[in-house]
C-alpha cells in the first residue's frame, strides 16, 4: 500500500491589522518604481550564468524555463464552475485571508551553487526513495536550510533544502534534509530542469505535496527589487481532496496528499485575484504582489494553513508593511477552470520512456582521461545520471578517477527506465 506525505507545516499566525503607510522610513518601498505590466517584456532572458552564488542569490534577470505552468499568463482564463463557492465552506477557504508565510526571519530559502567549482556530493535519502531523483549534487559545506538547523534528530520540521545550480541550470529540492557527522540525508529529492519543463511521473511526490517545484512559486526579494513577478505563487490549504482511489491532483500538480472526502481543494487547483481588485491602497512591494496575483495566480502546491502564500527569508523584507496584505480575503480570488483530475491510485496510463542503449567509450581507461558516455532514450521528459545529474542530449564526457558505477535514468509522466554501466579505470 502507497502512503502518502502530509509535510508537516510551520506557520507564523499574524493578526489581521488596519491599513498600514505606504511609506515606510527607511524602506526600499518608499523608492521602488512600479512597471507597467508589459514594461520588462521585451528585455532579453538572462542565462543561468547570470545567478550569484551564495544563500538566496539574486536571479539577475534569469527566469526558469518561461513556457511552464508557472510562467503562463492567466489574465483572462475561464473560470471554473466551484468559483462562485470560493469563500463558502466547500472550498474549505471561507474566512481565510491571505497571508504572506515569510518575511525578515523566516521563509524557504535557496542556494545558488556552482557545480564547476563545488565537488559533487550524495545526499541520502531514506523514506521516498522510488519516487526521488537521486544524483550526486554541489552542496556548499553550510547551505541554508528552512526552519531550524538541521541535525542527526531531523526535528526541524519541513526542513525544506533547495540547490540551484548555475552551470547545470538545474535545481534539486530536498524535504526533511539533515546534516549528521558531516553527512547529509533527506526523505526525498526532485530535480528540475531550469530551461526545459520536465513533468515527472504521475503520482511521485516532490518537496511539495503537488510534486511540483518550490523554487519557482517563491516570492524573492530580488523580484521586488526588479519591480516585477513573473511566475505564479505557490499557496497551501489546510484541507485538499481526496477519493475514493487516492488523493486528488490536476494539472500542473502530479502528485496529490488528501485528507477529505468533501472539499472541492485539489492539488494543483489555481487562484487568480480577481481583476477589478483595487491595488492601488497597498504599499509598492505590495502591488508587486498582488498584480502577479491578478496574471499568474496562485498554485495550490501543499497542505498546510489556508491561504498562506510562500517566499524567501531575507532580512530586507519589511514585515509590517507585508502584514497589509491581510486586508485580502479568500472571497477576493476566482477559482480558474481546471483540467481533468487524477488520483495517485489511478493515474493516467502512457508509454513509459525507452532506454535503447547505453554505452562508454572507452569502457577501460585510466585515472583522469576523457570517458564518452553515450545514450539513446526514446520519450524522455528527462533524464539524468546519479553521478553528474541532468543529461542534455545524447553524449556525456565524464573523466573518472577510480572505477566507477554510472546509473542513466529516464523519465516522463508515465513511468521510468533506467539503465547502468560500469567503467574500469586501472
Amino acid at each position: 500500500m502507497k502512503t502518502f506525505r502530509v509535510p508537516i507545516a510551520q506557520f507564523v499566525l499574524l493578526a489581521t491589522l488596519p491599513l498600514l503607510s505606504c511609506k515606510s522610513p527607511g524602506h526600499a518601498d518608499t523608492v521602488l518604481p512600479l512597471p507597467s505590466a508589459s514594461s520588462h517584456a521585451s528585455s532579453a532572458p538572462a542565462s543561468c550564468s547570470a545567478l550569484s552564488v551564495g544563500a538566496d542569490g539574486a536571479f539577475n534577470g534569469f527566469v526558469p524555463d518561461p513556457t511552464d505552468a508557472w510562467h503562463q499568463d492567466v489574465t483572462t482564463a475561464p473560470l471554473s464552475p466551484i468559483s462562485e463557492d470560493f469563500s463558502l465552506k466547500r472550498v474549505d477557504l471561507g474566512g481565510a485571508i491571505l497571508h504572506p508565510d515569510f518575511g525578515s526571519q523566516f521563509g524557504i530559502p535557496y542556494n545558488v551553487v556552482d557545480s564547476a567549482s563545488t565537488p559533487p556530493r550524495f545526499v541520502s535519502i531514506n523514506q521516498y526513495v522510488n519516487e526521488s531523483d537521486i544524483s550526486a549534487v554541489p552542496l556548499p559545506s553550510n547551505p541554508a536550510t528552512e526552519g531550524s538547523a538541521p541535525s542527526c534528530s531531523e526535528t526541524g520540521g519541513d526542513q525544506h533544502l533547495i540547490l540551484v545550480d548555475r552551470k547545470s541550470c538545474s535545481a534539486y529540492e530536498y524535504f526533511v534534509a539533515s546534516t549528521c557527522n558531516g553527512g547529509w540525508s533527506a526523505a526525498n529529492v526532485a530535480m528540475f530542469d531550469l530551461q526545459t519543463p520536465n513533468r515527472r511521473p504521475f503520482g511521485f511526490t516532490s518537496a511539495d505535496a503537488a510534486g511540483l517545484s518550490i523554487l519557482e512559486g517563491l516570492v524573492r526579494y530580488d523580484e521586488i527589487l526588479a519591480g516585477h513577478i513573473d511566475h505564479a505563487l505557490r499557496f497551501t490549504s489546510r484541507f485538499t481532496r481526496r477519493g475514493q482511489h487516492g488523493s486528488l491532483f490536476v494539472a500542473p500538480a502530479n502528485h496529490g496528499a488528501g485528507q477529505s472526502l468533501v472539499t472541492d481543494n485539489v492539488m494543483g487547483m489555481r487562484i487568480r485575484l480577481k481583476q477589478d481588485f483595487d491595488v492601488s491602497r497597498f504599499s509598492p512591494t505590495n502591488q508587486i504582489i498582488l498584480n502577479a496575483m491578478k496574471r499568474y495566480g496562485l498554485i495550490l502546491a501543499d497542505n498546510g494553513s489556508n491561504l498562506y502564500f510562500q517566499g524567501t527569508r531575507d532580512p530586507r523584507w519589511n514585515d509590517q508593511d507585508l502584514k497589509q496584505l491581510s486586508e485580502v480575503h479568500a472571497s477576493d480570488f476566482d477559482v480558474l477552470q481546471m483540467g481533468p483530475t487524477s488520483n495517485t491510485d489511478e493515474a493516467p496510463k502512457g508509454p513509459a520512456p525507452e532506454i535503447v542503449s547505453f554505452t562508454a567509450s572507452p569502457a577501460v581507461s585510466q585515472p583522469g582521461m576523457p570517458v564518452t558516455l553515450l545514450t539513446e532514450v526514446r520519450g524522455a521528459s528527462y533524464t539524468y545520471i546519479d553521478q553528474t545529474g541532468f543529461l542534455r542530449g545524447n553524449s556525456l564526457v565524464v573523466r573518472p578517477q577510480r572505477t566507477t558505477h554510472y546509473k542513466l535514468s529516464a523519465r516522463n509522466e508515465y513511468g521510468t527506465a533506467s539503465a547502468e554501466l560500469t567503467i574500469e579505470v586501472h
